[in-house]
């Protein structure tokens, strides 16, 4: 049982008077073989499992009276790269494709840049509320080419973005890019009920809860019951149950084919 009380005068005597048994088991784990340890890393490890229980309520360290995670950016840098899943999005793109495509940014049109700026602009300063933004144009009007700056741009800032499509062929027109499909587990037989298969404490939820940017191209393509069952994944995993997808940017792209249209 884990009881949540706010006591603001206190948090700071309770973390040292009980540091050292909130502590012991990371003390034993990081300790060299000649029985020396890392106080920093020892401290940033309580710090983080700390977080990750009072996430359970929608809480975090940041918001106590304790010392904060971002004391230790490198030692948070390195435990998000124990994920290889997130590895492969922070490390696995060659920077100099990346910064070649973010050089030519100033050739984007009026239109494109406004979406640009927009979407950079939610990325980049996150706020509650109006992160959902979805683009509809015919063919040939630069989607592809926007979407392909945005991915760059953001990747260079060093942080995560998910880029996936309804089918195969749209995925592969993404930098990076995966079905829908395979990245959030949709089930192929959908109902109103239907789950995504990802698991609690799994290496594909800390992704999520760690991706600044998801872009989801050919959304038509896609049952409304395949968007539910992501939407209620994603709750879960962000542990938000009144606002969707709190602090999360979705970039959502569709292209209106002519069949589509003709309707």
């Amino acid at each position: 049982m884990v009881l949540f009380i706010r006591l603001s005068k206190l948090q700071r005597c309770l973390w040292g008077q009980f540091y050292d048994e909130l502590a012991r088991d990371f003390a034993f784990k990081y300790r060299n073989l000649e029985g020396q340890t890392k106080d920093d890393m020892i401290t940033f490890h309580t710090l983080k499992s700390l977080n990750d229980l009072l996430q359970i309520s929608g809480q975090a360290v940041a918001g106590f009276d304790l010392p904060q995670l971002s004391d230790y950016p490198t030692l948070v840098l390195d435990s998000l790269l124990e994920n290889n899943l997130i590895r492969r999005e922070l490390e696995g793109y060659d920077h100099s494709v990346l910064q070649d495509v973010d050089d030519h940014t100033d050739e984007l049109n009026e239109g494109q840049r406004a979406i640009y700026n927009l979407v950079l602009g939610a990325v980049l300063n996150p706020q509650r509320g109006g992160n959902m933004f979805f683009i509809d144009g015919p063919g040939g009007t630069g989607k592809s080419t926007l979407l392909k700056h945005i991915l760059a741009s953001v990747r260079l800032s060093g942080k995560i973005a998910i880029a996936v499509a309804s089918s195969g062929i749209a995925a592969l027109l993404l930098m990076g890019g995966r079905t829908a499909h395979s990245t959030f587990k949709i089930p192929l037989k959908l109902d109103e009920k239907s789950v995504c298969s990802i698991h609690k404490q799994s290496k594909l939820k800390k992704l999520f809860r760690e991706a600044s940017l998801t872009i989801w191209d050919e959304v038509p393509m896609t049952h409304r019951h395949a968007f539910e069952a992501v939407d209620r994944a994603l709750r879960d995993t962000l542990n938000n149950d009144e606002a969707r997808l709190a602090g999360k940017q979705w970039f959502c792209r569709v292209i209106f084919d002519k069949s589509f249209r003709s309707w």
